[in-house]
């Protein structure tokens, strides 16, 4: 005698073995991430450094497509060519867009840079008598720091003459070699990607649709635009602000006749797109330097970074970025914090965006859910 069964699996009954089969496999992830979470780090920053000239390929994309597209769609849109021709017309305009940016970026800084840093070579006997006679009036005034500041001191000379120098000098060959070969690469597969920009999106997506269902794959697509569209206003807006934060800094250090003004005015732009924290992560060295020289001037360099970056927090910032973002402050400390343990300087950067992303979802969801259940919070 047979006893048959019949056990079917409705629709909801699916829904439930899915949602208990992702959660269990989340929480199983979450768990290896945290008992493991320095090896993760490593792998992680492996497969980064392995794949930086497709990162580097795909940001170089990301900021060119704008370019392409304005002289694609807007210039070359009455001239009567092939969309191969005016496709190819673009990418060219977009990397020769580049080069000019780079090339006028250099030509404008270096030679400031390369004076500064001269003029500072030149006078760092100055420094280090001055330094000397600093630390003999310590010695003088507060005899108790003597056996921290000669310990200090000992450390350091015991650091320098262990030291092996070439293969240290090796290592950063290999690296500078490297980092030249591998944006090489990023410029190849930006040109690739420029000129079939469309045929990798369809591709993506193909894969997305397939792999996922509907809905998770429209998800997806969400996802990937909302990222899309805060990583634009993020960089191009911080981009701004920092480029007017260093020449506001130029402009002002110069009639403070602060020394070294066009080296620190480029410090103070490029660490300012760290939010929050980089003026002050740039303030640092140079602060350092103007103290070896003046006490007074490292004072007034110190007091203008802290009005500054008050003026940009509050007046400068929010001018240009608004409220794009929609992240509050606390998280966006949060943020950067997180970003900073895990990546260095690179998540510092990319952790505001990366978390607005992750904070509109949520407050979407949540949004979503109180409405469902009628309530007002």
């Amino acid at each position: 005698m047979v006893i048959r069964v019949n056990f079917k699996i409705n629709d909801k009954m699916k829904e439930n073995i899915v949602t208990f089969a992702i959660s269990g496999i989340a929480i199983v992830a979450f768990y290896f991430f945290i008992k493991e979470f320095q090896t993760v780090t490593k792998i992680i920053t492996k497969i980064i450094a392995v794949s930086m000239p497709f990162i580097i390929g795909f940001c170089l994309t990301f900021v060119l497509t704008p370019v392409q597209k304005c002289v694609e769609n807007k210039i070359l849109s009455k001239i009567n060519i092939s969309q191969k021709r005016k496709r190819l017309i673009s990418v060219v305009c977009s990397m020769l867009t580049l080069a000019l940016v780079i090339t006028l970026f250099l030509w404008l800084l270096l030679p400031q840079l390369y004076f500064s840093m001269v003029a500072l070579g030149k006078t760092i006997v100055d420094y280090v008598t001055n330094a000397e006679t600093n630390l003999a009036w310590l010695y003088e005034k507060l005899p108790e720091l003597s056996p921290i500041i000669n310990n200090l001191f000992q450390t350091s000379e015991d650091y320098v003459l262990s030291t092996t120098y070439i293969p240290i000098a090796i290592n950063y060959s290999y690296a500078i070699i490297s980092n030249i070969f591998n944006i090489l690469i990023s410029l190849i597969i930006t040109v690739y990607m420029l000129y079939d920009r469309e045929r990798f999106i369809s591709q993506i997506k193909r894969v997305t649709y397939a792999l996922f269902s509907k809905k998770s794959a429209d998800f997806l697509c969400k996802v990937t635009n909302l990222t899309s569209r805060m990583f634009n206003q993020f960089i191009f807006g911080k981009a701004l602000d920092s480029f007017i934060i260093g020449i506001v800094c130029l402009i002002c250090t110069s009639l403070l006749r602060l020394p070294y003004a066009p080296l620190f005015s480029f410090i103070i732009g490029i660490t300012n797109m760290i939010p929050v924290f980089g003026p002050f992560i740039g303030a640092i060295p140079c602060a350092l330097i103007l103290l070896i020289i003046d006490y007074f001037k490292a004072f007034e360099f110190v007091i203008f970074i802290i009005i500054l970056q008050q003026i940009d927090g509050n007046i400068i910032g929010p001018r240009i970025l608004g409220d794009s973002l929609g992240f509050p402050s606390l998280w966006v400390m949060f943020a950067i914090i997180v970003g900073g343990g895990c990546f260095g300087i690179v998540g510092m950067f990319v952790g505001v965006p990366i978390f607005s992303v992750i904070y509109l979802l949520i407050k979407e969801k949540v949004a979503k859910v109180l409405k469902e259940k009628s309530l007002e919070i």
